[in-house]
């Protein structure tokens, strides 16, 4: 899971960067606190599936949601956390890949 959002923290700082929108008003545009996108792109949250929808819609696909998760299956290595971690199985709603979800 920490690859996953190593990849896609990078992608919405850099459509952020780039469009030059502020933290701020993306969040507002998104529906949650600055902090909420600041946790996101410092990779200490991942947010819930429906809130990366929203921001996959914000920037117009640049940050997919899929980008937010490890896609069961996908062969991506994944790291041992130091806590116990509960895994879930979760659909898409938008695009139907079936995500495997890592819960602290």
């Amino acid at each position: 899971m920490a690859d996953t959002i190593a990849k896609a923290a990078p992608m919405l700082a850099a459509w952020l960067a780039d469009n030059r929108i502020s933290q701020t008003a993306f969040a507002a545009r998104v529906g949650v606190s600055q902090g909420s996108i600041s946790s996101y792109l410092i990779g200490r949250h991942t947010p819930r599936i429906s809130i990366a929808h929203r921001i996959a819609e914000a920037t117009r696909g640049k940050v997919p949601a899929v980008a937010w998760f490890e896609v069961a299956g996908s062969g991506a290595q994944r790291t041992q956390a130091k806590t116990r971690q509960t895994r879930r199985m979760a659909v898409c709603p938008s695009c139907g890949v079936l995500l495997s979800i890592s819960v602290a």
